[in-house]
């Protein structure tokens, strides 16, 4: 069946094909649908659900989130009549749902989707790795919103989840694993609990690097994104030397991915950027740190212009980096207007999330006021 292919397509990392052939399933079964919709509709929903997958993993955010609106709204349909056949459909197309308003910058909405469905994979007791996975999206979603204690809690329960199902089938779950090992140290990291985010990185990179050499085209992404956690958690520690080697691995790992497929991965290798900047920043390095730092501005400033919602903070966190190096270099009137700007762009983030943002704003603030008083 195409829709099987396009499964067997995706996890080998052939993403055009496999999205081909997922709309090609779409389109067969509302053709049927159209002539025989009882016999036919759970169908087109199943079909619907799988081209939001493929929809998000190549990029394409807002027909991802037309077809998880779609297939939610199909499910719901079929589950009003059959619950007991249909309420597994319903809860895994809600967590698709919640993984694209979540990269689409909807967060609020995002979380409410979340929540749903993972309330609906705890009713139906069935099968710990639809769970595992909403509850691992829902711990990102927490995050966005704000609330870092909950979202640890739940990213530490998803790797407990997949820890218990790679003892039972390793080949099917050890990238799930890897993929919650990560979200756990993110997770740590925010919570500023740095020496056990920095383990939980390098754990992350070693279940990556095992499945890199098997399948990179499919692994390596995930891969590249442990390596920036890592290089912040090790930062943070004050192991700058192994921060700067892990940073610049990472930042290499992005370019390549960014040659590739840029609507994908530009905005993890602008984040890796970023983080370069400030460790070569600590290990004194200012002049490449400058230059690493405006290379990051550029490219949050790129991703700005297209979903400010999702990017607008990565690009402050930039133009911040980028006026402190040009304070250690000497160029203050520079450094002055380049703070001024992260200023302006932190007090429209604490506008709209005080929790998250206002501490920021503040430390922008007195930035520059420290450059005022210099000049």
């Amino acid at each position: 069946m195409l829709r099987d292919l396009s499964v067997r397509l995706e996890r080998v990392g052939r993403y055009a094909e496999a999205l081909a052939a997922a709309k090609e399933a779409v389109r067969l079964y509302e053709e049927l649908d159209r002539d025989t919709r009882v016999l036919h509709r759970p169908d087109l929903a199943d079909a619907v659900s799988s081209l939001v997958g493929v929809l998000d993993r190549v990029g394409q955010y807002a027909e991802a989130r037309a077809a998880a609106k779609e297939a939610v709204r199909l499910y719901r349909e079929l589950d009003r009549d059959t619950p007991v056949v249909h309420r597994p459909g319903l809860a895994w197309a809600v967590h698709g749902l919640a993984v694209v308003l979540g990269h689409g910058g909807r967060y609020a909405e995002a979380l409410t989707a979340a929540e749903e469905a993972v309330q609906l994979f705890r009713e139906l007791d069935r099968d710990t790795t639809f769970l595992a996975s909403a509850v691992g999206s829902l711990g990102i979603a927490l995050d966005r919103v704000g609330r870092p204690a909950e979202a640890l809690a739940a990213a530490e329960e998803a790797v407990r989840l997949y820890e218990a199902l790679d003892r039972v089938t390793p080949v099917v779950h050890r990238p799930d694993l890897a993929s919650a090992v990560r979200g756990r140290a993110a997770a740590l990291v925010q919570v500023g609990r740095y020496a056990e985010a920095s383990a939980a990185a390098k754990e992350a990179v070693r279940l990556y690097e095992e499945l890199d050499r098997d399948t990179p085209i499919v692994h390596r992404p995930g891969l590249a994104s442990a390596l920036s956690i890592l290089g912040i958690a090790l930062g943070y520690v004050g192991r700058h030397a192994e921060a700067l080697t892990v940073a610049e691995e990472a930042v290499r790992r992005y370019r390549e991915l960014d040659r590739v497929t840029p609507v994908v991965h530009r905005p993890g290798l602008a984040s890796a950027v970023s983080n370069l900047a400030t460790v070569l920043d600590h290990v004194g390095q200012y002049a490449e740190a400058l230059t690493v730092a405006e290379e990051a501005v550029r490219l949050y400033r790129e991703l700005d212009r297209v979903t400010p919602v999702v990017h607008r903070p990565g690009l402050a966190s930039a133009v911040s980096n980028f006026a402190a190096g040009l304070g250690h270099v000497g160029q203050y009137a520079e450094a002055l207007a380049a703070a001024e700007e992260a200023v302006q762009l932190y007090r429209g983030l604490a506008q709209q999330w005080s929790q998250m943002y206002a501490g920021m704003h503040a430390d922008a603030e007195a930035d520059v006021r420290r450059l005022e008083a210099h000049g």
